[in-house]
C-alpha cells in the first residue's frame, strides 16, 4: 500500500460584512464601473470609493504614473549616471536575488544598454553570500589600474552602513535605491539615495518595490539624456521619447521588443 494522506481540511473565505454606508458605496461603483458587486465590495474595503479613483485603479495608464522628479535623491542618481556613460565609466548594477531585485537590474540594465553605458550586473549568492552589500563582491569589482566604477544598488542597500563606508574607501561611487526600512539617524554614505519614504520625500506613494523605484531613474534618466549625450544620439531619443508610454517604460520595453529609433 502507497503512502497515505489526511485529507485537508475544508476552508471557507468569510467576507467582510460591509455596513449600510459601504453598501450603498458598492453598489454605486457596480453600477457605475460594470463591475462584479465582489469587486465593488473590494475595492470599498481598501478605501476606493469614489468612481473616479477606482476607475484609474482598475484601468491604470501610464500617464499617470507619478513624476520621477518627486523622489528625493533622483537628481544626483541620474546625474552621476550621465557623467558615467559620457567618460565611459563601468557601471555595476548590485541587485536583490529576490523576484524584485532582478527585475529592477533587467529594467537599468536594457535602459543603459540602450544609452551606450559600460554596464554590468552583479546578484549576490543567496546562501553563500545572502542579502545586500558585501565587501568580498565591492573589491571584486575594482581592478588595479583601474578607475573604481560607480555601483547602484536595487533593492537592497539603504541599511548597509559599513558597507558603503568601505566602497568609498574602494574609490567606488555608490549610488543606492531601495525601498526597505531604515534607521533615520545612520544613513548610509552615498552619492545619492533614492527611496520614495527618505526624509523629506514628497513622493505620493511611498510603497513602491524595488522594480519601480528601478523604473522611475530609468524614466528620469531617459528624461534627461536628450541634454546629456551627444546631438545625433540626443534628437534620435528626443523623437522616440515623444510618446509617453516609451519614454515611461525607460527604453526597457523598447529594447525587449526591438524598437530602435522608431
Amino acid at each position: 500500500m502507497g503512502p497515505t494522506t489526511s485529507a485537508r481540511p475544508r476552508v471557507r473565505w468569510k467576507l467582510y460584512e460591509l455596513g449600510e454606508e459601504e453598501k450603498v458605496t458598492s453598489e454605486r461603483l457596480a453600477t457605475s464601473l460594470r463591475v462584479h458587486p465582489l469587486v465593488a465590495r473590494l475595492l470599498v474595503r481598501r478605501g476606493i470609493c469614489d468612481t473616479e479613483t477606482a476607475g484609474r485603479y482598475l484601468h491604470p495608464k501610464l500617464v499617470d504614473l507619478h513624476d520621477p522628479a518627486l523622489l528625493p535623491g533622483i537628481d544626483a542618481c541620474v546625474e552621476k549616471l550621465l557623467d558615467a556613460i559620457r567618460r565611459g565609466r563601468s557601471i555595476v548594477i548590485y541587485g536583490d536575488y529576490d523576484v524584485d531585485g532582478i527585475t529592477a537590474s533587467s529594467i537599468l540594465w536594457h535602459m543603459m544598454q540602450w544609452c551606450g553605458a559600460k554596464v554590468t550586473t552583479y546578484t549576490p549568492h543567496r546562501l553563500e553570500e545572502g542579502y545586500g552589500l558585501n565587501r568580498s563582491a565591492l573589491e571584486s569589482f575594482c581592478d588595479s589600474g583601474r578607475e573604481a566604477p560607480v555601483v547602484i544598488s536595487v533593492d537592497c542597500g539603504v541599511t548597509a552602513c559599513d558597507e558603503a563606508q568601505f566602497a568609498r574607501s574602494l574609490g567606488i561611487d555608490l549610488i543606492i535605491t531601495d525601498h526597505h526600512e531604515f534607521d533615520v539617524d545612520q544613513p548610509p554614505e552615498a552619492c545619492a539615495v533614492v527611496h520614495p519614504r527618505w526624509p523629506g520625500s514628497q513622493y505620493p506613494f511611498g510603497m513602491l518595490c524595488g522594480a519601480g523605484v528601478a523604473l522611475k531613474v530609468a524614466w528620469a534618466l531617459a528624461r534627461a539624456l536628450p541634454r546629456a549625450l551627444p546631438s545625433a544620439d540626443a534628437e534620435r531619443l528626443t523623437c522616440v521619447g515623444r510618446q509617453q508610454g516609451w519614454v515611461v517604460s525607460g527604453g526597457w520595453l523598447g529594447c525587449r521588443q526591438g524598437v530602435d529609433g522608431c
